[in-house]
């Protein structure tokens, strides 16, 4: 189907949808590993900035970070981060704002900087809160709570996940999700 739609794009100039689509059909490819996953996200991102003067880039520079960061590439996923940050710096781009927080977060975990890494999923929730951003406060939510668990704080992080987890109704297939439940029944 994404072959499809890039034929479609490709034939009638629509370069930022284009974009659009090469990244997450990318984002999935790396998912799964396949290697062609990253040269796609990386020439999406050079198409949608191209056509939409960098209107939401950190939504599309976000998921390129997530994928480096699944991989362990953490110097490339360090550079995506910073240009996503520079980005929130010098516009009023707010979107991903608590999706950078976290990533930048996952990326000093890795890195074993915990003191870091929970500055900012501390600062990931503070921005989805604010937001009103379920989704982005589930996944620092998730991210916070593996790095309590980790540090012997079981407690603490069965107490901050168990709300969150209780919020949604519908989607309980939803991958953020069901981590977040499996998780949370691992604190149990």
């Amino acid at each position: 189907m994404s072959a499809e739609c890039i034929d479609i794009c490709e034939r009638h100039g629509f370069t930022a949808r284009l974009g659009s689509i090469l990244v997450y059909r990318g984002a999935v490819r790396a998912e799964i590993g396949d290697s062609e996953g990253f040269p796609d996200m990386r020439r999406g991102i050079d198409l949608w900035q191209q056509t939409s003067r960098g209107l939401h880039l950190t939504q599309y520079l976000s998921e390129l970070a997530s994928c480096l960061l699944h991989y362990n590439q953490t110097t490339e996923a360090d550079n995506v981060l910073q240009s996503a940050e520079e980005i929130i710096r010098n516009t009023e781009e707010r979107s991903h704002v608590s999706e950078v927080n976290r990533l930048r977060g996952r990326l000093y975990e890795l890195r074993r900087d915990d003191q870091n890494a929970s500055t900012c999923y501390h600062q990931a929730l503070e921005w989805s809160r604010r937001q009103q951003a379920r989704l982005f406060e589930l996944r620092a939510t998730i991210n916070l709570a593996r790095l309590w668990r980790k540090q012997g704080k079981g407690a603490d992080a069965r107490d901050l996940l168990a709300p969150i987890c209780g919020w949604f109704t519908e989607g309980s297939d939803v991958p953020d999700l069901k981590e977040a439940r499996a998780l949370l029944d691992d604190l149990a």
